[in-house]
């Protein structure tokens, strides 16, 4: 996955990049692009029918087997897994090491009617429970046979607040960032193994690089 910091000069969650109306398949062809190193005029526009298997999460080569335990920092985030027959058995995982809830799909989901029930869901949720603001956003987005795709673990009237200020969100983060690198820093310093000393090196680096982006 690619999570870029700005389109076409603007930055990603600012006012102006809302005021440019892209389309949410706009930007799942720029993921694409970017993935297949294309262009995005070089993109055949169509439909993507499936994420096969995407139930499955996997690190191959990564050292990130053993993160669900700190998922998010301690804190207890909310998981939306929008990709086909995600509604698997990893949603216990998720949920047993302390996630607020899961949302999963149990059958394929279709590349552009997902984006759109995406958007739609993240504005939904800032004011209505998790469960009612994902049934609204697939009833309004969705393929009339897809309509209930999406399930949803968790308690049913579950609802995250949100922060005001853009800044305290950011400083709440960065702090769990640097909580956990400091974390990961001590065990480096303990270990004698050189195999886990590299993955500790990968991981610490990780968050370096995410903690310089928050801090631009």
């Amino acid at each position: 996955m690619v999570f870029p910091r700005s389109y076409n000069g603007f930055k990603v969650g600012s006012d102006e990049l809302k005021a440019q109306h892209y389309s949410p398949e706009f930007f799942v062809e720029c993921q694409n692009a970017v993935i297949h190193r294309t262009t995005v005029a070089d993109v055949l526009v169509g439909e993507v029918s499936q994420v096969t298997d995407s139930r499955a999460v996997m690190c191959s080569d990564y050292p990130f087997y053993g993160m669900i335990n700190y998922i998010a920092g301690g804190m207890k985030p909310l998981i939306f897994n929008n990709t086909c027959w995600s509604w698997g058995p990893i949603a216990t995982s998720f949920l047993q090491k302390g996630a607020k809830g899961y949302i999963g799909t149990l059958w394929g989901v279709k590349d552009d009617s997902a984006a759109s029930t995406a958007v739609a869901f993240y504005e939904n949720m800032k004011t209505i429970p998790i469960a009612e603001a994902i049934h609204m956003a697939a009833h309004q987005h969705q393929p009339a046979e897809d309509k209930d795709i999406y399930v949803f673990y968790g308690f049913p009237f579950t609802a995250l607040h949100s922060i005001n200020q853009d800044m305290e969100s950011k400083k709440l983060v960065l702090l769990q960032l640097t909580r956990r690198r400091e974390f990961f820093l001590r065990n480096r310093r303990t270990t004698t193994d050189t195999k886990v000393q590299q993955r500790l090196d990968f991981i610490i680096a990780w968050h370096d690089i995410a903690i310089q982006g928050i801090q631009g």
